[in-house]
């Protein structure tokens, strides 16, 4: 789908609206100075507790994450606080009242940012490289239409094929809480048809419907749904650097998306 140049950062987000926010690693020390000064002592300890790359990779990633939500909730990043379901998804305990859920996923360099107003949401992103074993893990994570699915395609195409499957299975875990406690051979996802979808989960379809889901490709700058797969020529026409997937509660919402770098200043394109 094609992204018009229109929309400005928000300065709220609508009942129905979902935003993501896309940022990087590659932060100037003063900017990473910054968002440590915002950080919480509880999430100060646990900087102190990882190797340098870990660290800086936490503070932006939860620095990063204030910013947005102290935006949306117009408090001081440094004043929001956090508490962790019981399989350590983060969820806010004061300022709260837009009702606000969120979810966050990093791949190499790339973080994707999701945003929803009193519905779960989920985003996973993973960079497009060689994966070794792919047909092994398929037979261990997938199931067994997925996996006759993934071997249809030329051995050069698998690697898109398997991470769609695969984004969209962690990005459902990522929403309803229960991360590796659920079993992603579970989720059961069918691109019959060229449509990315849930087909079951834990065997029912009802459970399925329930989800929305979106197939997403990512290039160096901005996200963007996965073309039809009907015609299976249209993967030789990707270039994307990274897959993703998106997954929220109820089928009625609005997507945009925004540049981190742009929160304050800059035109974004939404989808």
């Amino acid at each position: 789908m094609v992204i018009n140049q229109s929309i400005p950062p928000p300065d709220k987000l609508e009942h129905n609206g979902i935003h993501l926010w896309l940022t990087d690693f590659n932060q100037s020390s003063d900017h990473i100075q910054v968002l440590q000064s915002i950080l919480s002592p509880a999430e100060q300890k646990r900087v102190n507790s990882f190797n340098l790359k870990r660290a800086q990779e936490f503070i932006i990633g939860r620095g990063v994450l204030r910013q947005i939500l102290g935006h949306y909730l117009n408090v001081s990043p440094a004043n929001l606080e956090f508490d962790y379901l019981k399989r350590g998804k983060p969820f806010l305990v004061n300022h709260n009242h837009l009702g606000l859920q969120f979810n966050l996923t990093h791949s190499h360099d790339k973080l994707i940012y999701a945003i929803a107003r009193e519905r779960a949401i989920g985003v996973d992103v993973e960079k497009v490289r060689v994966i070794p074993n792919i047909n092994q893990l398929a037979t261990r994570f997938f199931s067994e239409p997925e996996t006759e699915f993934l071997q249809s395609f030329p051995i050069h195409e698998q690697t898109i094929i398997f991470l769609i499957y695969w984004t969209c299975k962690e990005a459902f875990v990522k929403a309803c809480g229960e991360g590796l406690a659920f079993p992603i051979r579970d989720v059961e996802v069918t691109m019959d048809g060229g449509t990315v979808q849930f087909m079951k989960i834990r065997d029912k379809i009802s459970t399925a419907q329930q989800w929305a889901l979106r197939a997403l490709g990512c290039t160096s700058n901005w996200l963007t749904f996965l073309p039809s797969l009907q015609n299976k020529r249209n993967l030789s026409s990707l270039h994307f650097t990274h897959i993703g997937a998106l997954v929220t509660e109820g089928q009625d919402y609005q997507l945009s998306q925004f540049s981190v770098a742009d929160l304050f200043t800059k035109t974004c394109p939404p989808f």
